[in-house]
């Protein structure tokens, strides 16, 4: 059974509104209901939201859609197995999107300048995907609440922020930053146990890539490729941890991996010139493992803790019983400095 509301009318799809500073508002009770949305123009205001399972917001792989300057979305979805798309073009839009349930599949995108689109999930086996496309000045954040969530937010183009933030276990969390953008920012955030964060920036300068996690049994990495002055960053808290910082190819890169707890295994190679590279590592059986001579350039078949270039910085500080060490510098006028002892 379908029910929609939309204003006065019982409808299931919205075509296009062309109109300056308009609002609309769709609401949608039952099963298998359908509500592709356009909006166009400037100022305008959208508000739906879907209560059950198995619908969808899309005609033909055409999604919400709101297009213009300076509008507002706001999109609530309640139930299982639904699927909604959200997209905004234009500047100086706002959109959010939440869904609660299970096995939903969220997805958002934005294009254009000074945007922000804010994607929640709340619930088990979900799917989030938030784009911020090419623009500047952007921001895309997805927050996951529940176990076994998959989140992934990507950001193309000129001082982007790409947001993920997970609570729960066994997520699964990705930001990236794509070619050719400048002082963009990709970071990660989950509190629970075994999850998993990848932070990636490509071919960009004044970049940050960074991976928070506190829980168990995790694994954090943060890459930079192709670009000078960015700065790759790890923090873990937990047991049985590991973290990858792949730097290739870039001058004046600075990077971080901070690990606190017990058998972690820490793994950071630099590639350019004038790179700064801190480690620290507290506990029991933490490893930088290195001096392996692997020329791949995956982030995941880094083997050493190693620099490669002229006058890099390396600093080390392993603090517990148990801790192991290998590193390898390659070129002239580096400064290794490392220090091992107990707990104080």
């Amino acid at each position: 059974m379908k029910k929609s509301l939309l204003s006065l009318l019982g409808v299931a799809a919205v075509s296009a509104v062309f109109a300056q500073s308009n609002t609309l508002s769709l609401s949608q009770n039952g099963n298998d209901n359908q509500a592709p949305v356009t909006q166009k123009g400037s100022a305008n205001t959208l508000s739906m939201s879907q209560t059950g399972n198995s619908n969808t917001n899309f005609n033909n792989n055409y999604p919400i859609l709101q297009e213009g300057n300076n509008n507002t979305g706001t999109i609530a979805v309640t139930g299982n197995n639904n699927q909604v798309f959200f997209d905004q073009k234009g500047n100086s839009n706002k959109g959010m999107l939440s869904i609660t349930g299970n096995n939903n599949l969220g997805y958002t995108t934005s294009s254009g300048t000074g945007n922000e689109i804010t994607l929640i999930q709340a619930g088990n086996n979900n799917v989030s995907t938030a784009v911020a496309h090419p623009g500047s000045n952007n921001q895309a954040t997805t927050t996951q609440t529940g176990d076994f969530n998959n989140g992934s937010v990507y950001s193309l183009g000129r001082e982007n922020e790409a947001t993920l933030t997970q609570t729960g276990n066994s997520n699964y969390g990705t930001a990236y930053s794509f070619s050719w953008g400048s002082g963009n920012e990709a970071i990660v955030t989950q509190t629970g146990n075994t999850n998993t964060g990848y932070a990636f920036s490509y071919q960009g300068n004044n970049t940050q890539t960074s991976v928070t996690q506190t829980g168990d049994r995790n694994l954090g990495n943060a890459s930079l490729n192709f670009g000078d002055n960015n700065q790759a960053s790890i923090t873990q808290v937990g047991d049985d941890n590991a973290a990858f910082v792949f730097q290739h190819l870039g001058d004046e890169n600075q990077s971080s991996l901070t690990q606190r707890g017990n058998t972690n295994v820490g793994k950071q190679r630099q590639e350019g010139s004038f790179n700064t590279a801190t480690v620290l590592q507290e506990g029991d059986g933490n490893t930088l493992t290195g001096l392996g001579s692997s020329t791949s350039y995956n982030a995941f078949s880094v083997h050493n803790g190693t620099q490669r270039g002229d006058g890099n910085t390396f600093t080390l500080t392993q603090t517990g019983d148990g801790n192991t060490l290998h590193f390898g510098q390659t070129g002239d006028n580096n400064t290794a400095t490392i220090t091992q002892g107990p707990l104080q």
